[in-house]
């Protein structure tokens, strides 16, 4: 009787590279590491496992803010949306347009492109770039952003300062390189001071009215107070902001809203549940990109195959989780919203590389999106 064929056992670096290696996020099974999570395999399920409607997670869908502009001559202009780090720019954009197509959360730093989002009110055309939080600049991708944040800044005709309501009515460190910044382009500017719904002491808006009226001097044309996430005030800052364009022509559809592509989005709304799944447990370096988009729509699903992108192996067993929960998790959150930007059906597969050190390396930060001509989705 012929004893059956085992494949021969790898040893601890062989284990390793192909631990490393394996773009389906292995995770060695726990009679081989104790505590250890079993492989993950997709984390969406088949077309026929799909949630129902009512037990997907809901999203509230706006009109867009576009409040007639009542100047004189058709208002046409590049808006750059700056500030610090985790201030709710991304938030305002997506409030604004009604729609989300900006990856938000609570963590600085999630924005790290600049990404357009038209508003076409009557009398006018605003193109609101949202920029990557202006902050001190270590290593390549940090690079990348801050000279996002700097081009927007250089190609707009109106800066759109976004700050935080303070209690205490002062300016932070942080904010005195940005107004610095700002300064230095010379353009005109609307202070927009987001999250007043959290501000208890009313008094402390006049002491930032004349905290950043001085510090920024006659450039500014207006300060109006904001809060995204409850969209008030948003009205009162188109307005403002579209009468401080120049008078101009056109130059998008005005059907569209933004030029960013579907796969671009969903790589950055994949990206935003990772961040929020995994909270404080994983560092910034992790990207997204998109493998394979086949669109089957309007009569089938739309198939997306994305990989994230992680430094270390320990990184990827955080993402995965315990028997691959964390990267389900991260697919079902993700899939609604896909569904709900494509409105289509969606097929969604995650899968977990590790490529270490890729936000130092210069040909792996191009690969992935974050250099001058590379892909926006990191295909």
């Amino acid at each position: 009787m012929k004893k059956a064929k085992t494949k021969p056992k790898l040893g601890r670096r062989a284990a390793k590279n192909r631990r490393k290696n394996d773009p389906r996020g292995y995770v060695p099974p726990p009679d081989k590491k104790p505590g250890a999570a079993p492989k993950a395999e997709s984390p969406a399920p088949a077309p026929s496992e799909r949630p129902t409607r009512v037990e997907r997670e809901t999203h509230e869908v706006h009109p867009p803010v576009e409040p007639a502009l009542e100047v004189e001559g058709f208002r046409a202009g590049q808006v750059a949306i700056v500030g610090r780090p985790n201030v709710g720019k991304s938030t305002l954009l997506n409030a604004l347009l009604g729609r989300k197509i900006a990856a938000a959360t609570h963590k600085p730093q999630t924005t790290r492109r600049n990404l357009l989002g038209v508003l076409h009110p009557a009398g006018g055309e605003i193109a609101l770039y949202d920029t990557p939080g202006y902050h001190r600049a270590k290593g390549g991708l940090n690079r990348f952003m801050v000279s996002e944040s700097r081009s927007a800044m250089a190609e707009s005709d109106l800066i759109a300062y976004v700050v935080e309501a303070r209690e205490d009515g002062r300016m932070t460190p942080g904010n005195t390189e940005v107004v610095n910044a700002i300064r230095r382009s010379e353009k005109p500017i609307v202070v927009l001071v987001n999250k007043i719904d959290r501000l208890t002491n009313k008094n402390a808006m006049l002491t930032l009215f004349q905290t950043y009226s001085a510090s920024l001097g006659e450039k500014v044309v207006a300060i109006v107070p904001i809060s995204a996430t409850r969209r008030d005030g948003l009205e009162e800052a188109v307005k403002v902001i579209g009468a401080a364009l120049p008078v101009g022509e056109p130059r998008f559809d005005p059907e569209l809203f933004t030029d960013a592509s579907e796969r671009s989005i969903v790589s950055e709304l994949i990206r935003e549940k990772v961040v929020l799944e995994t909270k404080d447990e994983l560092p910034y370096a992790t990207a997204v990109s998109i493998e394979a988009f086949e669109d089957g729509r309007p009569d089938a699903i739309v198939r997306i195959h994305a990989t994230i992108h992680v430094e270390r192996t320990s990184q990827k067993g955080i993402i995965i989780g315990r028997g691959g929960q964390r990267l389900k998790e991260i697919g079902r959150r993700a899939r609604h919203e896909i569904e709900d930007l494509l409105d289509a059906r969606v097929y969604l597969e995650l899968f977990v590389r590790v490529d270490e050190g890729w936000s130092t390396r210069q040909e792996d930060l191009h690969r992935l999106g974050y250099g001058e001509g590379g892909s926006e989705d990191g295909s």
